[in-house]
């Protein structure tokens, strides 16, 4: 079965390109029309059925705007959805079950999708123009789908689905008049409950919507990316929070954090395919079969591998040498921004050296970072800052009309032809890919991406990341952490990250920053420690004890009060490597 896309976005025909893919196509040539032209946008359409798969119209392409990539026959039965012709097609369908199911994989290869299926948001057209609810039905004859989608569509259940975007909830309703009173007790926004919706941070409304949709009391839940702009306490404490409500409830949810759905599921579906081309649902696993399987890149009940290499997790302490330089240091830092006070008593970091930051949301990680990049001025204490700093800030906005390639281009000048930085960084963040798109048009993960790019082209001792994970997949988390590791050690740099995914922040980084205090009024900055005992620290304020997957050696949260979670806390051990 062959697969053509056609990226209406990059696709320039007809004003700016005259239809050079059906030029050069031999088919054409020899007289068989393969490529149409649609008559309402006049882009090309291709005839999938009819194209041979050369490639030739792929490499013609100035605009990298067409896709074709081949799939095994026998999973054209399994077409589930289509968003039209020459776009992105969805194979299969997760399975709604007691418990929690956690959906893995990419973005772009359909987990949102198959959750506005099972809500009953989009209607799956199996590749057909439009469909019936009764033939839905149909399809789905002899399975568990049948049985699901008859109830959904008879209203015989209520679906309480809590969407990727959150935006759309911001109103002048306050807190108090959106919750219920049990609500709001049971979730500590009491002293919050005046404020409108139109006024909360990020993290806050997501707690807000989530406590919404737990509130509703439905048959079925679907959460979509519940972790988004939660920092590290409050995942845990949603952690809690699920693993108590999924008890004899269904829920399935997608999300990036892979400590966070591995503690909350009971099972998991893997998705693989080709990001914005197709998607394939796997079948279930048990949550911690299905994530190692997604690590290890092979699923082994269908024969199918989704990675070249595997990934494995290991601590690395930072061996240093007689080359090994101190790069920055500071000493009984002040630092001050309206109400909010930073205090850091001592700290360093040396070349070749990654440092992880985590902590709460406004307990002074940016500010730290903004006195460290000298955008922010100290009140007293010393700073070594006789370096080059690059520093990715938190919250990025682009309005410019510029293209990536300029962007990228002007910022890299020699770096991006070098071998290393091509292959290490601009082809790993998969920039090239985005090169003739505008920065104004770029979507949150792809903006990341260039911003990301663009502050380890510059020429810097020390790289300064601020949330770089956020609206990244799963996969480009992992890819990132090599990226930094192999930039840090190669180039004989040095790299402060900031982050709420503790899985990533454990594998990428050789010492950790615990930051302390009260949020929004003081930060205190503790001094580098090791990975292990600064997660020690952390977790246990937190009350949530992790261990490693004898596996993968990745590091897992123990379901609360079971007995490895027990145990651990009885020894004091809340991180035990």
């Amino acid at each position: 079965m062959r697969i053509a896309i056609i990226n209406r976005e990059l696709c320039r025909a007809p004003k700016d390109c005259n239809y050079i893919c059906k030029k050069f196509c031999p088919l054409e040539k020899s007289g068989i029309t393969v490529i149409k032209i649609n008559e309402e946008d006049k882009k090309p359409n291709i005839v999938e059925s009819l194209c041979r798969g050369c490639g030739i119209c792929v490499k013609k392409c100035p605009y990298n705007a067409i896709k074709i990539v081949n799939i095994p026959d026998i999973l054209g039965k399994d077409l589930v959805h289509s968003y039209g012709r020459n776009m992105f097609k969805l194979f299969r369908l997760p399975i709604p079950q007691e418990g929690c199911v956690c959906i893995i994989g990419e973005n772009g290869l359909g987990k949102s999708t198959s959750l506005k299926i099972l809500s009953g948001e989009i209607i799956p057209n199996f590749g057909k123009d439009e469909i019936s609810k009764d033939e839905v039905i149909k399809k789905f004859r002899g399975t568990e789908l049948q049985k699901y989608f008859s109830l959904l569509y008879s209203g015989k259940i209520k679906v309480s689905f809590k969407e990727q975007n959150i935006e759309k909830y911001r109103n002048e309703l306050k807190i108090k008049n959106f919750l219920k009173k049990s609500t709001i007790e049971y979730f500590g926004f009491k002293d919050i409950e005046d404020k409108k919706l139109n006024e909360l941070s990020g993290g806050k409304l997501q707690k807000v919507i989530i406590a919404k949709k737990i509130e509703e009391n439905a048959n079925f839940y679907f959460f979509d990316e519940p972790t988004a702009f939660l920092d590290i306490k409050e995942r845990l404490n949603l952690v809690k929070i699920l693993s108590e409500f999924s008890q004899n409830k269904r829920i399935m949810l997608v999300d990036h954090d892979l400590m966070f759905i591995d503690a909350v599921s009971s099972l998991s579906h893997i998705l693989y395919g080709d990001p914005g081309i197709y998607g394939v649902v796997s079948y279930p696993f048990s949550a911690k079969e299905g994530i190692n399987q997604f690590l290890l890149g092979y699923i082994k009940r269908e024969n199918v591998r989704i990675r070249d290499k595997e990934i494995l997790f290991e601590i690395k302490e930072l061996e240093r040498g007689e080359k090994t330089e101190k790069v920055i240091e500071w000493k009984n830092l002040k630092a001050k921004v309206g109400n909010f006070e930073l205090y850091a008593k001592y700290g360093e970091i040396y070349n070749k050296e990654i440092i992880g930051v985590i902590g709460e949301n406004s307990i002074g990680k940016t500010t730290f970072a903004r006195v460290l990049a000298g955008e922010i001025d100290k009140i007293s204490g010393e700073v070594s800052r006789n370096i080059k700093i690059a520093y990715k800030p938190q919250y990025i906005y682009a309005d410019s009309e510029k293209l990536v390639e300029e962007v990228i281009k002007d910022i890299g000048k020699e770096k991006i032809h070098m071998d290393f930085y091509k292959n290490h960084l601009i082809n790993a963040l998969g920039i090239k890919r985005l090169y003739k798109k505008r920065l104004c048009d770029l979507s949150g993960g792809e903006l990341q991406k260039v911003a990301i790019a663009i502050t380890l082209l510059r020429d810097a001792d020390l790289y300064i990341l601020d949330e770089p994970s956020a609206f990244l997949d799963i996969e480009m988390r992992l890819r990132l952490g090599k990226i930094i590791r192999d930039i840090v050690e190669i180039e004989n740099r040095a790299a402060l990250v900031i982050d709420h995914d503790l899985l990533f922040i454990s594998i990428i980084t050789d010492r950790i920053i615990v930051f302390d205090g009260i949020p929004e009024k003081k930060g205190i900055v503790k001094e580098p420690t090791s990975i292990k005992e600064g997660l020690n620290f952390f977790l246990s304020k937190v009350g949530i004890t992790v261990r490693r997957d004898e596996i993968t050696k990745r590091p897992r949260i123990n379901k609360p009060n079971s007995y490895l979670d027990r145990k651990q806390k009885e020894k004091g051990i809340y991180f035990e490597d």
